[in-house]
């Protein structure tokens, strides 16, 4: 390697040293290596092409947008839409909205309204009487997701429940069996 290029060279990460096989480039050992590696990223892409072709041959839900319930939810609001949000939120609704299953990310800064375009896609949800369930990775963002969502939720016949670690087995168990059922409020 050229010394000007030493920069370049930096601390193997890829696990333990004694397994960090080194070839002499251009050798057998480092064609066979390459060619494996090649093989195997063929191989993940091919899986995930098939991944997605079926699933886009499969038929989704396509939910109906009732503009007037979903204006009286969305006033409820109390602060200004940003445009980023905004725009988030007309992109989630309108892949709800076709007939296809939904494969859509939303991320953003903490603060930045990623909880409104979710409860904005669950009131929507649960206006085409389906169900709703919000994953968070930790007890105090679950608890308070439950909080706003029962704020926001309050005038709708939608029943709001939260299952973590902190309350009983009893009280989670009686909590789900509605979902598991179908139940709903509405």
């Amino acid at each position: 390697m050229p010394s000007q290029s030493l920069h370049l060279i930096s601390r193997y990460a890829g696990g333990a040293e004694e397994n960090a096989p080194l070839h002499k480039l251009g050798g057998d050992a480092w064609s066979r290596a390459r060619q494996k590696a090649a093989e195997k990223v063929r191989d993940v892409a091919a899986e995930l092409l098939d991944i997605y072709a079926q699933r886009a041959a499969k038929e989704g839900f396509a939910f109906k947008h009732d503009r007037e319930q979903y204006q009286l939810f969305c006033d409820s609001f109390p602060f200004e839409t940003t445009p980023d949000q905004a725009q988030a939120i007309n992109a989630v609704l309108s892949d709800m909205c076709q007939p296809l299953a939904m494969d859509r990310l939303v991320c953003g800064d903490v603060g930045f309204g990623k909880t409104e375009v979710a409860m904005r896609a669950a009131f929507m949800a649960v206006d085409n009487h389906k169900q709703v369930a919000v994953l968070v990775p930790t007890t105090l963002l679950a608890q308070q997701h439950y909080d706003n969502f029962r704020d926001r939720f309050a005038n709708w016949p939608v029943r709001i429940e939260m299952i973590s670690r902190f309350r009983s087995a009893n009280t989670s168990r009686a909590d789900a069996n509605p979902c598991g059922s179908g139940g709903r409020e509405n």
